[in-house]
């Protein structure tokens, strides 16, 4: 269960049990594993979604009952005691000079960081990896 491996207090917990449900904010959530998970989190009603992209239309196409912001727009969500789960990246299978590589994958994290503290977030939760290229020998 997501709120295990959150981190979430089981006060959160407890309270997702008796109806209030938990704000978790995705950002990348365009992304591979942002798409695996919504298909798995958007009918839960323990979980108030908002998901964060650079293209919100596009993401508004595939999931059109949630809501979804550009991360021009997130500083004016109500970010109090949300969850975020930063899954943002430009990975390593794309084309990307250092520099974009740097701003993506470090400036961005850093300023999105920012925009969960300054709402009032209550964790943030960093998910990165490589890109697999090449099957197991």
């Amino acid at each position: 269960m997501l709120m295990r491996w959150c981190g979430v207090s089981s006060q959160s917990r407890m309270n997702c049990l008796k109806g209030t449900s938990m704000k978790l904010v995705i950002t990348g959530a365009s992304g591979f594993v942002g798409t695996q998970l919504l298909t798995q989190l958007k009918d839960d009603a323990n979980y108030d979604l908002l998901l964060v992209t650079r293209n919100p239309t596009a993401l508004r196409r595939r999931f059109p009952d949630q809501v979804v912001c550009s991360y021009e727009n997130l500083s004016a969500q109500n970010l109090a005691n949300s969850v975020f789960l930063h899954l943002a990246v430009l990975n390593n299978n794309q084309n990307g000079s250092d520099a974009e590589f740097a701003a993506v994958n470090v400036s961005h994290l850093l300023e999105t960081t920012s925009l969960a503290r300054a709402g009032g977030a209550r964790k943030f939760v960093n998910l990165c990896s490589t890109h697999a290229l090449e099957p197991m020998l």
